[in-house]
């Protein structure tokens, strides 16, 4: 029996069937209610086709989803960039790793050659002939005004016959200078931090550095490299050194370095 029909059951009395016939159209009616809404009275709709996204667009999620045609999914950098999913109803967080392992050049404060910015990275290079200034670092310097300097770490090793039986580490600088329309001036400085490390009875080695001369006209771009040489008394011709270098502009559009 329908609630109304308790509620008022001394008036339905007074009409002998009137309470069975009232609760069969309640219940007649609540069932054409629920074809279009739910118990809580939220609206039902089968087949939606206003105010619902497509599942084409290029939505941003946390992991694809097979339902989505054009999602892409937010993911990570192994080493670098954590993204950490809190689950239904909780964050998404985005952060550095603990210890960023970074495969290119790190640029801080900046993007690369931008003022104040800090740009760091590591080169290798190999096959280096016994006491022959050898290219190691390719210097960009655009036609403007620019004060800038690259700090330099270089480890250095014998190769052939002698390979790694010594291994050199020194520290070095290169400032520059230049002035719109005039040349770049580059100055290496001393070396210092230098100290070897050689194996029982083995091959020793000395390590120089420099700047070439400065390549380009006065209008326009400039360029010169840092060189190498490596004196291994010319019993190879296999030398290597590993680079590290810290680039640091002053202005806007600087030096860069390769």
């Amino acid at each position: 029996m329908s609630l109304f029909a308790v509620e008022n059951a001394e008036l339905l009395a007074l009409v002998p069937g009137l309470a069975e016939e009232l609760d069969t159209h309640f219940t007649e009616l609540r069932a054409f209610l629920l074809e279009q809404h739910n118990e809580d009275g939220t609206h039902i709709t089968d087949d939606p086709t206003t105010d619902v996204a497509s599942a084409s667009v290029a939505y941003v999620t946390v992991g694809n989803t097979s339902s989505l045609s054009a999602e892409r999914a937010l993911v990570g950098t192994a080493n670098e960039i954590d993204i950490t999913d809190g689950g239904a109803n909780g964050n998404v967080s985005v952060g550095l790793a603990n210890e960023p392992n970074v495969a290119t050049a790190l640029t801080l404060g900046g993007v690369a050659g931008s003022a104040t910015a800090a740009r760091v990275f590591t080169k290798k290079v190999t096959g280096i002939g016994d006491n022959t200034a050898t290219d190691v670092l390719t210097v960009t310097v655009p036609n403007a005004n620019h004060a800038a300097t690259i700090r330099l770490l270089f480890l250095s090793s014998n190769g052939g016959s002698d390979a790694f039986e010594s291994s050199r580490t020194a520290t070095g600088a290169v400032v520059v200078a230049r002035v719109t329309g005039l040349n770049a001036v580059a100055t290496a400085a001393t070396l210092t931090h230098e100290a070897i490390a050689t194996v029982a009875a083995g091959a020793t080695h000395t390590l120089a550095y420099g700047v070439s001369a400065i390549s380009g006209a006065v209008g326009a771009v400039n360029t010169f490299t840092v060189q190498v040489t490596i004196n291994d008394s010319g019993n190879t011709a296999s030398n290597q050194v590993v680079v590290f270098a810290e680039v640091l502009n002053a202005e806007a559009s600087g030096i860069t370095v390769a």
